[in-house]
């Protein structure tokens, strides 16, 4: 059902990981990683990322657990110039 939800929403399913889906809105993407019951929703621009998740919360029961520390065993480091480290 996510992933027709994500269809509708004009979201594209990547071609090389049907896991990851992403959507262009003007000159900023949001990604949504899919793993089993857990998502991760990330964008360049914060109001894209609310839009989307409030989109998804009226139709599926999400949990916020706010900035990812750690997936799949890989911790995420958030650095001062706005990047990520990944180890």
């Amino acid at each position: 059902k996510l992933k027709l939800t994500l269809t509708q929403f004009d979201f594209q399913a990547s071609k090389c990981d049907p896991s990851l889906f992403w959507y262009k809105h003007q000159a900023h993407t949001i990604f949504i990683m899919v793993y089993v019951d857990d998502i991760i929703i990330t964008s360049s621009f914060s109001s894209l990322i609310q839009q989307i998740t409030n989109q998804l919360e009226s139709i599926f029961s999400l949990k916020k657990l706010g900035s990812l520390d750690y997936f799949l065993s890989i911790e995420v480091k958030y650095l001062p110039d706005k990047s990520l480290v990944l180890t």
